[in-house]
């Protein structure tokens, strides 16, 4: 064994450490969970009117709102034509705007797609 000057050997003080820690015991105070709480079902989407969707390409003004899912459509057509689609899908979701959107040309020209993130506003 391995002596330090003028102590005692390093094996017997781990060995003395290691049944030292065996003898400790240990009490946790655990409350129970509480029961599982049912989730409430989803509500089907409010009825928006396309036309009052609005289009943001950031952020919206600071208002408080509500992140609904992303939203894409690909179409063939032009950028109006693709926020005319966009403004229909985001309406279905229940959406008062969509925000940070993105215009993207297919690799065919005559096709646009136009993606962004469906939100609601507080009322």
């Amino acid at each position: 064994m391995k002596y330090l000057k003028g102590r005692a050997p390093v094996g017997a003080v781990l060995l003395l450490a290691v049944v030292l820690a065996g003898c400790s015991t240990t009490t946790a105070n655990v409350a129970p969970s509480p029961s599982p709480v049912a989730a409430k079902p989803a509500r089907p989407p409010r009825a928006v009117a396309p036309g009052l969707v609005k289009l943001f390409a950031g952020f919206a003004p600071n208002e408080p709102r509500l992140v609904l899912g992303s939203v894409t459509v690909n179409v063939r057509g032009d950028a109006l034509q693709a926020a005319a689609a966009l403004k229909r899908a985001a309406a279905k979701m229940g959406a008062d705007a969509v925000l940070q959107m993105k215009l993207t040309k297919a690799g065919d020209i005559s096709r646009t797609s136009l993606s962004g993130l469906a939100v609601r506003f507080a009322p």
